[in-house]
């Protein structure tokens, strides 16, 4: 039956670093940032979308949500929730869907001067950096880095306190320099959507997580590359045979009008969504002066993640990844 993975809303560290850093839970739980106001309105979007997408094929609405425990993708269930008219539909945070615990994540925050970018300050200023030079979160393992019950319960009166995850990963020793590959957090966010959709089988099911997962997820279910996805970015599947899926709606045209002041729409002739890498307040000369609207016409159809300016503009394409 049907399944829907979504990734959170717009988050607040990127948009104001400093003042994030500097308030009391930044200080706490740098890695857990809220949504903005422009990350709820996404959201009850997103919710929006989601009805209209089953409504269109057909398909039973959502019965079952579950949201990485982090703030920003408890938010954003929440609102898309809210949003979908279902007041009275749990949420359940599932820990197997939580942010690629990679050496770039932990980096954004754990080490001096980090500013919640992806990948943190160089590896060579950072690399012998003592354990007492580290924000401490960064030696509790996963335990450490998802709040506690009463705390998710701030982020919805939604949650299903009692929910028991089917990843169980508090004993997992993730933490600095024993950190996740990107394949294993791939790998651990798609085994845990597949669990779900057979747990439910017969039902819609939500999923709401991070970047990372959401490529881990579609990777695995349809056995192709995953671009970069956006804010409420949205894929819905349905199963296909042989253990594959097929995905049927893709995108996040729900959000248009609600990006940064620098980000650039592109739609492409064959009818793909894309973005310039400057879509994340970009502050290089780069994507500006060679948008890919313009390598569009040089190089062909190609879907726009960021890639093409990488070399350049370091900051573009990994502020898509969190």
């Amino acid at each position: 039956m049907p399944l829907i993975v979504a990734r959170h809303g717009e988050r607040v560290d990127y948009v104001d670093t400093e003042a994030w850093l500097s308030s009391e839970k930044g200080k706490a739980r740098p890695w857990d940032p809220p949504l903005t106001e422009r990350g709820v309105e996404q959201s009850k979007r997103l919710g929006g979308r989601i009805v209209e997408e089953l409504k269109k094929h057909g398909l039973p609405p959502v019965t079952a949500v579950y949201a990485s425990p982090f703030t920003r993708t408890l938010q954003t269930a929440h609102h898309a929730v809210d949003a979908m008219g279902h007041k009275n539909l749990s949420i359940h945070p599932e820990v197997g869907l939580v942010e690629a615990l990679v050496e770039d994540w932990f980096r954004s925050w754990a080490v001096p001067d980090a500013d919640c970018q992806w990948g943190g300050p160089s590896k060579k200023e950072t690399a012998a950096l003592a354990h007492e030079e580290l924000h401490p979160a960064a030696l509790r393992g996963v335990a450490g880095y998802v709040d506690d019950i009463a705390e998710l319960q701030k982020c919805t009166n939604k949650l299903a306190v009692a929910y028991a995850s089917v990843c169980p990963m508090a004993d997992r020793p993730v933490v600095w320099g024993q950190w996740e590959s990107y394949d294993a957090s791939k790998a651990r966010a798609a085994a845990v959507a597949r669990r779900l959709n057979e747990k439910h089988a017969g039902e819609t099911v939500l999923l709401v997580t991070h970047g990372v997962p959401v490529s881990g997820v579609h990777e695995s279910l349809t056995e192709q590359e995953s671009g970069l996805v956006d804010y409420t970015g949205l894929r819905l599947y349905v199963e296909g045979g042989g253990g594959k899926f097929n995905v049927i709606a893709d995108g996040w045209q729900h959000i248009a009008g609600l990006y940064f002041a620098s980000y650039r729409d592109v739609v492409f002739p064959n009818g793909k969504e894309g973005m310039t890498a400057a879509r994340h307040s970009c502050v290089c000369l780069w994507p500006q002066l060679f948008p890919c609207a313009l390598f569009r016409g040089a190089l062909g159809n190609f879907p726009c993640d960021g890639v093409t300016h990488s070399v350049f503009c370091f900051r573009c394409r990994t502020k898509s990844l969190a």
